[in-house]
């Protein structure tokens, strides 16, 4: 219900001004949080849904983007820096479909304030698991229930001089399954780098650090799914390509888990194929690519190499396990996005998003 492998990650952000203390604080304030819940080191961690691509854009892009050269509300989510390219009021909502009857929901709203250059935006996203049956140790079924995660954020971003931009978000996360139930306060800071002249934008965000203000029990172990990740992305001038790398993850270089190599319960266990320096290089890198064959209709792909790695079966067939794809199309004043992520063969995820612009119908796309 909250594993990361169904919820391949979300938003960050730092508030830049020319006061120089301001940085200063920042960075205390990103140290304290590591320190205080030393949530970097691995382990066990609760509310993974929050890894789920909140729409169809980021999803069709290999599941996280930090850096983009266009403005979608569902990219904010994961990295609030990125709230800057988003210059008008919108409404975006996306629904994805997941493994087992579970549906994801996003709603999003932002706002440009009329008296200054600061972007918000209120967020919801809601996990729904359907019906599950609830059973004691010994496999006795007592009844049914229906596990809940959802978050809420507020987040914030402005722009820095001429190329740079800065975001904050805070968000109160639940989860509840039966009788279990946590809650967390978590915070999200990203920057973010653009020069439209040569195509380059890069991003970096810091997500999901905070403090839980309830346990699922007493003695819960398990952390906060915290993530350092970077983002660059290159519009290819004078042609109809853009291409992106995101690094996730390094808050942690070893990304493989005893849990792929565990007999028990992965066939992968039956071949120890630990992954070696260049092996976990490419688990922390996510490819992505853009195509305008319209100026109003994107085509985007994206490839996940930690995805297809944690879902892999060893001497088995993978077909397109961590390849994603979709498209992109705007119709004033809708813009229409659809994803189709693949997890392992024959199981992949489809995500719809639509957004709605309060502004007056635009010539062309809108970046």
């Amino acid at each position: 219900m909250g594993h990361s492998r169904l919820a391949p990650s979300i938003t960050d952000s730092v508030v830049i001004f020319s006061d120089v203390r301001t940085p200063l604080l920042c960075g205390g304030l990103i140290l304290f949080q590591l320190v205080a819940e030393a949530q970097l080191l691995g382990g066990a961690a609760s509310f993974n849904f929050l890894r789920l691509p909140a729409g169809a854009v980021s999803s069709a892009q290999g599941g996280l983007v930090v850096a983009q050269d266009e403005s979608d509300l569902s990219l904010s989510f994961q990295n609030p820096a990125l709230l800057t390219a988003v210059n008008y009021a919108r409404i975006q909502a996306s629904f994805l479909n997941l493994p087992g009857g579970a549906k994801n929901y996003f709603l999003s709203g932002s706002n440009l304030s009329k008296t200054s250059s600061v972007v918000t935006a209120l967020s919801v996203q809601y996990v729904d698991h359907g019906e599950v049956s609830s059973a004691d140790a010994s496999g006795n079924v007592l009844g049914r229930f229906r596990p809940r995660e959802w978050t809420v954020q507020l987040a914030a971003s402005m722009p820095y001089k001429q190329r740079w931009a800065g975001g904050v978000s805070l968000q109160f996360a639940h989860a509840s399954y039966d009788t279990y139930r946590a809650d967390a306060l978590l915070s999200n800071i990203g920057i973010r780098y653009r020069d439209t002249l040569s195509g380059w934008h890069a991003g970096a965000v810091l997500r999901y650090t905070g403090f839980f203000m309830r346990r699922f029990t007493g003695n819960d172990p398990s952390v906060l799914p915290v993530e350092l990740a970077f983002g660059v992305w290159k519009k290819l001038i004078g042609s109809p390509f853009s291409i992106g790398c995101t690094i996730q993850r390094m808050q942690r270089w070893d990304l493989d888990t005893d849990a792929l190599f565990d007999p028990a319960f992965s066939v992968i266990g039956m071949d120890d194929r630990r992954s070696t320096f260049i092996g976990q290089f490419f688990n922390h890198l996510i490819l992505s690519t853009r195509v305008e064959v319209h100026p109003r209709v994107h085509f985007m792909g994206g490839y996940n190499f930690l995805r297809r790695r944690e879902l892999s079966w060893a001497g088995g067939a993978n077909g397109l396990s961590g390849f994603s794809y979709g498209f992109r199309a705007q119709f004033d004043p809708v813009r229409l996005a659809f994803s189709r992520a693949h997890y392992q063969s024959g199981q992949a995820m489809s995500q719809a998003s639509m957004e709605f612009s309060l502004k007056k119908p635009s010539k062309g796309w809108k970046r």
